[in-house]
């Protein structure tokens, strides 16, 4: 995904990344290619501030951060619609809190109705179906405040997993007539 963000953003990187953290390989995994596209002199030594963004029944992650501790504890009686977010002891918990201290990141839970209601609104303004992992980010973007020295001009990028089984727990959306710009609703959340 590191790679393909570097791509995406015409071989730069976004001012923050918000990622639907379960296990956190995935933010591991961006961590790990932003080093690698330094150490080929593709891009400088600035990072995208790591946001991880959990589910509030089921948060280790975030528990671990508020507590600045280096290491998250098993988060007893895991519970969350969103299912990639249900890892209540992820073995990559030491480098994803080193990870978002490194680049002056952060840990957000988001609730499983929020996830909900953000996938539903997905679906029927964007025609995006969002798994309620994916939700989750759009939901963490709405309700973060931009951190201090982060540029209005530099953009967020919320990492919206692709539909799976968990589809059918967003209910029945419908898609609304087209829009005229149809990512407007979508980027207005990530401003």
């Amino acid at each position: 995904m590191g790679y393909e963000l570097w791509e995406q953003f015409g071989g730069g990187l976004p001012d923050v990344i918000l990622y639907p953290t379960g296990g956190g390989v995935g933010l591991i995994g961006m961590c790990k290619a932003f080093d690698e596209m330094q150490e080929m002199e593709w891009i400088g030594a600035e990072r995208p501030r790591m946001v991880a963004v959990q589910a509030e029944g089921c948060a280790p992650i975030v528990k671990a951060w508020e507590a600045h501790q280096s290491s998250a504890q098993f988060f007893p009686n895991a519970a969350t619609v969103a299912s990639g977010l249900r890892v209540p002891g992820p073995l990559g918990d030491q480098l994803i809190l080193s990870m978002l201290r490194q680049t002056k990141g952060t840990a957000l839970t988001v609730t499983d109705e929020e996830m909900l209601h953000a996938g539903r609104e997905l679906a029927s303004l964007e025609g995006v179906f969002a798994a309620p992992e994916g939700a989750a980010t759009v939901i963490a973007t709405e309700s973060s405040p931009r951190p201090a020295g982060s540029s209005r001009k530099k953009p967020w990028c919320s990492l919206i997993p692709a539909p799976d089984t968990n589809i059918r727990k967003l209910g029945s959306a419908r898609c609304s007539p087209p829009m005229e710009e149809p990512c407007d609703h979508a980027q207005a959340l990530l401003r």
